[in-house]
């Protein structure tokens, strides 16, 4: 039985004290109204009503009831409420993976994302790995390449593209590689993501190429090979988006600039459109707008 509507359905009797007028109310007959106060007597196991041709007074059971059904409306009209304003505004918390790249190139523009959602919060869970969204808690993934996960719904929103850089001090001490087998006389900085077994794979006028490389430091995050490469420690292979600072001041010098490695899609990963809460849309469609704003889209990890 629908016990919210009957509970609705008994506070009107007892406040207009007539059957008939609460069917008038209702669109309803006095006999339905009478039959679903039967209804709720038979569920609750009492008798709530005393009824006369002349007058209903409330039982001694039915005054404790009226009391919980006035809280229980009231509960319920809050939660219909509350729900009702979540699927309309962006509110609650969201949990976002990103590479410590993009984590890092993000950051700072969240503040308007956070300005026009006063309710909505971000968590960023940063790293190059790998993740289970469901096992993390994660609400959306944004990463490099295509998602080779069925159950998860993935979106293409543009490409990485990365360039070979070092440092003047660098450059100083060893002549820059002119061709790319030059780079196996250098220092490279290893940046896992591009593969342990130290294979650059580089696209350019002659075609591709996969070239051996050798190096004493390597990381599994963009940010600790890019404070490598600015120590002067050699030459690295990053994303051409948090660089830009750094080519733009001198602090770091693009080497091999006709050569770079085929672009991955930048994809963003979540687990079903069914349900998607507001928060989760409009993060997901600010990141879309993000990335395509960034030129070349070449910032994730």
């Amino acid at each position: 039985m629908d016990l919210i509507g009957a509970l609705r359905v008994f506070i009107r009797v007892v406040e207009t004290g007539s059957f008939s007028a609460v069917a008038q109310e209702r669109g309803s007959t006095q006999s339905a109204v009478s039959h679903q106060m039967t209804m709720l007597e038979e569920f609750l196991g009492a008798r709530l009503l005393q009824r006369s041709t002349r007058n209903i007074a409330l039982t001694d059971d039915g005054r404790d009831v009226l009391a919980h059904a006035y809280e229980v409306l009231r509960t319920a009209e809050a939660t219909i409420e509350a729900v009702g304003h979540r699927r309309a505004a962006a509110v609650g918390h969201v949990r976002l993976a990103v590479s410590v790249v993009l984590g890092i190139i993000l950051s700072p523009r969240l503040g308007t994302l956070l300005a026009d959602n006063p309710e909505l919060s971000i968590e960023l869970v940063t790293g190059d790995g790998t993740h289970d969204l469901v096992e993390e808690g994660i609400d959306v993934w944004v990463r490099s390449g295509e998602s080779d996960h069925a159950s998860l719904v993935s979106r293409r929103v543009g490409t990485t593209n990365s360039v070979l850089v070092a440092a003047p001090d660098y450059l100083a001490m060893h002549p820059a590689p002119v061709l790319p087998a030059d780079l196996s006389a250098h220092e490279c900085l290893i940046y896992h993501r591009y593969g342990p077994d130290r294979i650059w794979q580089l696209h350019g006028p002659g075609g591709a190429m996969e070239i051996p490389v050798r190096g004493r430091f390597s990381a599994n995050n963009g940010e600790s090979v890019r404070q490598a490469a600015l120590a002067g420690l050699g030459i690295a292979l990053l994303p051409e988006a948090m660089l830009r600072g750094d080519l733009a001041a001198g602090r770091l010098i693009r080497v091999l600039a006709d050569w770079s490695p085929p672009g991955l899609p930048i994809t963003i990963v979540y687990p079903s459109r069914r349900g998607l809460p507001v928060r989760t849309r409009v993060v997901i469609d600010f990141l879309v707008r993000e990335i395509r704003v960034i030129a070349r889209g070449s910032i994730a990890g």
